[in-house]
């Protein structure tokens, strides 16, 4: 069920033909800046400038989920479903030469050192030293320091206790919050049944979308619509993998999307049924059990296969082609009987899985009988996070009701086969349109639009109430969505993604959850980073071993679960270190990490003129944490650090920390970087350097 070349180019001759464009494709792209020098003490070292991207321009994609699609389409292409928010371009960390596992690459970018008056606010309030109003420097004493250290902390105690927003949880080092989205992107996913609202969305493409489309232009944001009627490659349907691409790509617009991104014509159609890929051994076994249909039985048996290497045991439906090789044939007739074949097939497997189900639970018996229409609004509108960004077109026909058994004959409803099944449909309709998204859905986000039914549907070239429908339709959508898209731009440019320190630590917080998601083991190893953290040591903890071996991942699940360690009560500054500008210098690296720690501590940021003073500025910083407000400062590849300044001398280190303060570090321990060496002679705790091991084979196999 796919579309080729000609159907792209069907659909974005009309979108780009609407607003005067040439017709043409777009995709991701990436430029590479120009090389830059930093000057070190040495010499000049070439350094090459963090890569940006472009995003693409609009884009309309789409899925057929049955046979009733029409062959016009476009396709979201690789690059666009790789979208990362507008993150820097990950590139691998160099190694000298030392062979490490691609699982754990690090994201390289430019060692040119920012200035820090980019993340420090014009404040002069130092420690040891003050700034009178005649602009002459007085020294203070040991006395006024700890005074107004103890004023600080206790401003910092009475600003606590309030719920943080998800901006002020990522400030804070929680890094399971939900990153925002940060690319200027309005992305948003159409769902419907096909026939009964073709002419609702041929309109929308034609009229509302382009136009939406320039609205965005005009405002530096790229448009794109997610259509997943319109055509899916025929590897993803040989593979059943249709229903996962659709949640896939809604889920994609929920993250990427400024403002709405799931528009939904749900009308009178419930939509097509399909039974799951994927079901566990245990409820495969009930539902063969309940099947009463030998034939069913049968093909039951041929096109699920138990994979006994699954993580619970399931049984998995086998690809079109494993049986009918012809599916994917070049000949016409030799793939349509193959098709026919699998349709005839697929019916029998459903309608048995769906008499079966009954014996289950209703809630593990909800997905043999769910449409694809139903999950997707279930994805997009019910389980939304965000009701304001769903809108929903709701069409009623009046006359509809009196030709029910009409209309069932001429499948209008899909409604063939029994009647006790055409009622089940009906009745999965009412429950989802009347009592679930009519009550979750705020009014302002549900167009109502009422109609008279006419033989064969919506026909706008003969009914001329039709036409006039059309016409509101797309209207008063577009002037709904460009309302959402306005207040949500509008938002953003007052919100906390416009500010550097807060994009700065947003992009090592989506670096730590990519590394957690693929982390396995190291359970002791978490377990002495754990102890260290409990333990009243006053100097840092060093983590070290040869490339490879895991050290960034570890010290990335060890933030995620510093933040229960702590029980919430306590701040986490994590910085992944050249995997960012502001984290491959050592002055945009303190600039920033002192930034950071006196905004959570609810503290004016200070501006230091020289490195000695911005040495001075972050010591200071770590005196702000408490006993009711902990900190914990976690640097992974000090060898990462640029050479300028003697960052690998260490000068800048910390010697002793403050009672409440811990600080996590990581290191190659080759003599070459000096990092290890240096750190050796600055913390004399031998206790408090931690080995990391290669992987053990049974740990690789569990990853496996």
């Amino acid at each position: 069920m796919g579309s080729g070349k000609s159907k792209n180019k069907v659909i974005d001759k009309k979108l780009n033909q609407s607003v005067g464009e040439p017709q043409k494709r777009t995709a991701l792209k990436v430029k590479q800046s120009a090389p830059t020098q930093v000057k070190t003490q040495a010499a000049a070292v070439k350094r090459s400038q963090t890569s940006s991207i472009e995003q693409p321009k609009t884009t309309l994609v789409g899925l057929k989920t049955n046979d009733e699609a029409k062959e016009i389409g476009t396709r979201t292409s690789t690059a666009a479903q790789k979208q990362t928010n507008g993150e820097l371009e990950a590139r691998p960390k160099s190694n000298h030469g030392h062979a490490r596992s691609q699982q754990y690459d690090r994201p390289k970018t430019a060692r040119k050192s920012a200035d820090p008056r980019r993340f420090m606010q014009i404040k002069r309030e130092k420690t040891l030293i003050d700034r009178t109003q005649d602009g002459n420097r007085t020294k203070s004493t040991k006395g006024d320091t700890r005074l107004r250290l103890a004023v600080m902390r206790a401003k910092s105690v009475l600003d606590e206790g309030a719920l943080k927003p998800s901006e002020d949880q990522i400030l804070c080092g929680n890094v399971s919050t939900e990153c925002p989205p940060t690319a200027k992107i309005v992305r948003i996913f159409t769902s419907s049944t096909f026939t009964d609202t073709m002419h609702e969305r041929n309109a929308l493409m034609e009229t509302t979308y382009p136009r939406l489309k320039q609205f965005c232009q005009k405002r530096g944001y790229e448009f794109q619509v997610v259509d997943m009627r319109w055509g899916v490659r025929e590897e993803a349907t040989d593979d059943h993998m249709g229903l996962e691409l659709c949640i896939k790509e809604l889920q994609l617009c929920q993250k990427l999307s400024t403002g709405p991104n799931f528009v939904t014509l749900l009308s009178h159609k419930y939509g097509y049924r399909l039974f799951p890929r994927q079901v566990l051994a245990t409820e495969f076994d009930v539902l063969f059990q309940n099947v009463q249909d030998s034939q069913a039985k049968k093909l039951l048996q041929k096109w699920f296969r138990k994979d006994d290497n699954a993580v619970p045991q399931a049984y998995i439906l086998q690809s079109i082609s494993t049986h009918l090789p012809d599916f994917l044939s070049s000949d016409p007739s030799k793939k349509s009987a193959a098709k026919e074949e699998w349709w005839n097939d697929s019916e029998i497997i459903r309608d048995a899985l769906e008499d079966a189900s009954q014996a289950l639970d209703p809630k593990d018996a909800q997905k043999y009988i769910m449409s694809v229409t139903e999950a997707e609004i279930t994805e997009g509108l019910l389980n939304a996070k965000m009701l304001t960004n769903p809108v929903w077109m709701r069409r009623k026909m009046w006359t509809l009701k009196n030709r029910i058994a009409v209309l069932y004959s001429q499948n209008t409803l899909n409604a063939t086969g029994p009647k006790t099944k055409c009622e089940n449909a009906r009745n999965l309709m009412k429950n989802l349109r009347d009592e679930r998204m009519s009550t979750k859905l705020p009014k302002n986000n549900i167009l109502q639009y009422s109609l008279d039914w006419s033989d064969g549907g919506i026909d706008p070239d003969k009914n001329r109430q039709h036409r006039t429908y059309l016409t509101k339709v797309t209207s008063e959508l577009e002037a709904r969505l460009t309302s959402m898209i306005d207040d949500a731009i509008k938002e953003k440019i007052t919100a906390k993604v416009n500010d550097p320190l807060f994009l700065e630590v947003l992009q090592h917080t989506k670096f730590c959850q990519t590394k957690c998601e693929s982390f396995h083991g190291r359970a002791e190893t978490l377990k002495e980073i754990q102890d260290y953290m409990k333990s009243d040591s006053g100097e840092a903890l060093v983590v070290h071993g040869e490339s490879g071996c895991g050290k960034t991942s570890i010290l990335a699940m060890a933030a995620q679960q510093s933040w229960s360690w702590l029980k919430g009560k306590g701040s986490v500054v994590l910085r992944f270190l050249g995997t960012t500008p502001g984290s491959s210098g050592i002055r945009p690296l303190l600039a920033s990490l002192t930034h950071q720690i006196r905004k959570v501590y609810h503290q004016d940021s200070v501006l230091a003129e020289s490195f000695k003073e911005l040495v001075e500025e972050f010591h200071e910083s770590l005196e702000l944490a408490t006993k009711r407000h902990p900190l914990v400062v976690i640097l992974d590849s000090l060898d990462q650090l640029d050479v300028s300044d003697g960052a690998r001398q260490l000068s800048w280190f910390p010697r002793e920390l403050p009672p409440d303060v811990k600080l996590i570090v990581s290191t190659l321990p080759e003599d070459m970087y000096e990092i290890l060496p240096r750190l050796k002679t600055i913390i004399d705790d031998k206790l408090n350097f931690l080995s990391v091991p290669v992987l053990p084979d049974s740990e690789v196999t569990g990853i496996v």
